[in-house]
């Protein structure tokens, strides 16, 4: 009975439908403390879970993965991760975008690689998310160019070479950054592929 006055949810956890997601995946403390945390730029955070959304320009992938970046710290890497985790369920169950994957893989990268000297999982977590991007790469490719006409940098891409040359696995780091050159994704993949190779001629 009591169930028929629970308050409903509304802002934009109920304009995506995400309600369910949101009582089963949080405890009530990490509920409050995403809406106090979470405070985009000349808007309260209230738009979450109180005000009235009509209508956005943002897909739910894209929502999910802003909401995310918020939590970067390693006490929050929980609370990032099971927002991603639901990011990338969307994506593989309906991604009307290649680009909010893209753009969802890219976050996760930063996220876990800036926690990489922190958390014994955070390395793995983004060199998988690399992948992933990198996974996407060719279909985020035509999407750039038929918006923008140009390819930008890939995160995927160029923080995998890092780590592979972070690794000493400079044969590695040289394939990735070929494939990346090979695409039309932007960045100094000449210089890169010059500079691992001297490394690997002298390890």
């Amino acid at each position: 009975m009591f169930g028929l006055f629970k308050k409903r949810i509304k802002g934009l956890i109920g304009y995506f439908k995400l309600e369910d997601w949101w009582e089963s995946t949080f405890s009530e403390q990490e509920k409050e403390y995403i809406k106090k945390k979470y405070q985009p730029l000349g808007l309260s955070s209230s738009q979450l879970t109180e005000e009235n959304i009509t209508s956005t320009s943002e897909s739910s992938i894209a929502f999910l993965s802003t909401l995310a970046s918020w939590f970067h710290s390693s006490h929050e890497l929980p609370i990032a991760q099971k927002i991603l985790k639901k990011a990338e369920e969307i994506s593989l169950q309906d991604c009307k975008s290649v680009l909010d994957a893209h753009f969802m893989y890219m976050e996760k990268i930063k996220i876990f690689y800036k926690q990489r000297d922190t958390n014994p999982e955070a390395l793995d977590l983004a060199i998988k998310a690399c992948k992933q991007q990198i996974a996407i790469a060719i279909k985020s490719a035509r999407s750039f160019k038929h918006s923008w006409g140009e390819l930008p940098t890939h995160t995927g891409y160029e923080q995998l070479a890092i780590i592979y040359d972070k690794q000493k696995e400079y044969q590695e780091a040289i394939d990735v950054c070929k494939e990346a050159n090979k695409q039309g994704w932007a960045g100094s993949w000449g210089k890169r592929i010059e500079r691992y190779q001297k490394k690997l001629n002298n390890s």
